[in-house]
């Protein structure tokens, strides 16, 4: 009785193992010959155990015939009939082939081929390794294809691109650098970022700006300042972009000081007279509430765009004066701006502010009529607007038309159900909501509270009655 039937394939598992972790002279293959002699059936583990401890293995760099002991893998992988080949034993298999060169691009392209064939090259990691093992083998056109197809390029992707690159001698490591530190600030992950920056022979712009605009979308004012004053410190000049993505931050009035700033900035630089960046100062002064300065600002303005309108529009109305807003609006139709959907939305809220109802009635037909989708942001406020201005009935007609109402435009119909005094409407709304599994916010759990405080007192009011 042979030893591999005695103890089983756990005993050649064990053995690959070692040899995986030892990395010793011995031959995995050698193994993997005895496991067959001894009658036994491997499985996807085993080759993905065997595949793994071949690539490691530093007898591939002493053996004469590499070529042929890949090969008889490959041979044995493709043959057996492993219903689902692990994902894991692949990319092994794949990144064997690349360490051993141009002398196994064929076998490399062929187990590419195979995996298309059941399916695994969908899989990332797959595709990160064979992006390499084509690098590798001096095929950029490959790396670059295989690249181009990938839906979602992570962090991985990317530095194996670069390192394709590099190693085909693209780029130097100053812009390899500078690419990965854009590729970990567009993902997030602004602390990696600014420690490959640091790593930089020479900091450049293009890389400072990427962590500027990095923590910019996280909303981290101090380390943002800290990037901008050492961007100011090697006299580099921040592009429009960046600028705004600063200027969409510093929207709390505690930061007044460093809008300001900011703004020193771009009239210093010439940045002002973008249009971008004029917008982004309109908006942030709105958050403000500063609306002279947004007047100001926005009769400087050489060009005024839509979205120019719209910003000193909705500035007016979250100031409070929705009737500078109507004659702005009534202006922008005369320059021939059409409105949009955020005008639209903007101009609701003024008619809620001042109890327009007609004209309200009148944007409601406008939307319809030019096909605006009437979802969302319109549909709240129109439902806020109706409410605001004493019109339950089509405040309730727009919101059961809504297919999928989001969770504002919920919480603006249970609230004004409450506040005309329909409390069990309400109570009936806040129950549906619950069961269709919504995420409630603080201001629906605040809206349920006050509904029940109101049922309270309409109770209690009730019983008054009865007894006198």
């Amino acid at each position: 009785m042979s030893l591999g039937n005695s103890v089983g394939l756990s005993f050649f598992h064990s053995l690959l193992k070692s040899q995986l972790e030892t990395k010793t002279l011995q031959s995995p293959l050698l193994i993997f010959r005895q496991l067959l002699q001894s009658d036994l059936k491997p499985y996807d583990f085993s080759f993905s155990l065997l595949i793994k401890a071949s690539a490691s293995s530093s007898s591939a760099s002493y053996s004469l015939k590499p070529k042929l002991e890949a090969n008889q893998i490959h041979t044995h992988l493709l043959k057996s009939d492993i219903p689902d080949r692990d994902v894991v034993a692949w990319n092994a298999l794949i990144s064997g082939y690349s360490k051993n060169g141009l002398e196994l691009v064929f076998q490399g392209k062929s187990i590419h081929g195979f995996g298309v064939k059941v399916g695994l090259d969908v899989d990332s990691k797959v595709k990160n390794v064979l992006t390499l093992m084509y690098a590798k083998c001096g095929d950029l056109e490959g790396s670059e294809i295989l690249f181009e197809e990938m839906v979602e390029k992570g962090v991985d992707s990317w530095n194996t691109m670069i390192g394709a690159y590099g190693k085909n001698g693209i780029v130097n490591d100053a812009s390899a650098i500078t690419s990965l530190v854009c590729v970990y600030a567009r993902c997030g992950d602004s602390e990696s970022a600014e420690l490959l920056h640091k790593s930089l022979p020479q900091e450049n712009l293009v890389s400072l700006t990427a962590i500027i605009s990095s923590y910019a979308e996280k909303g981290n004012i101090d380390m943002l300042v800290a990037c901008f004053a050492r961007s100011q410190q090697l006299n580099m000049e921040l592009d429009a972009l960046a600028m705004v993505s600063i200027l969409h931050v510093v929207k709390n009035p505690a930061y007044i000081d460093i809008g300001l700033v900011f703004h020193g900035y771009g009239i210093k630089t010439g940045l002002c007279i973008h249009n971008l960046v004029a917008n982004g100062l309109l908006s942030m002064y709105s958050k403000f509430n500063d609306i002279e300065a947004v007047f100001s600002l926005f009769s400087e303005m050489r060009k005024k765009p839509l979205i120019s309108w719209n910003s000193i529009i909705s500035g007016c109305v979250q100031a409070g004066r929705a009737d500078g807003a109507m004659e702005l609006f009534c202006q922008m139709t005369t320059y021939g701006h059409h409105p949009d959907g955020i005008t639209i939305a903007s101009l609701l809220s003024g008619c809620s502010q001042l109890g327009y109802l007609q004209f309200g009635k009148k944007l409601h037909s406008f939307a319809l009529r030019n096909n605006l989708e009437v979802e969302n942001f319109i549909a709240t406020a129109l439902i806020d607007m109706y409410i605001k201005c004493g019109s339950i009935e089509l405040a309730e007609r727009v919101f059961n038309s809504i297919k999928e109402p989001c969770l504002a435009t919920w919480n603006t119909i249970i609230t004004g159900y409450g506040i005309c005094g329909f409390e069990n409407k309400a109570l009936t709304l806040y129950a549906e909501l619950r069961e269709r599994g919504l995420k409630l916010d603080k201001i629906t759990f605040l809206g349920g509270f006050w509904l029940l405080v109101s049922m309270e007192a309409v109770l209690k009011k009730e019983e008054d009655t009865s007894r006198l």
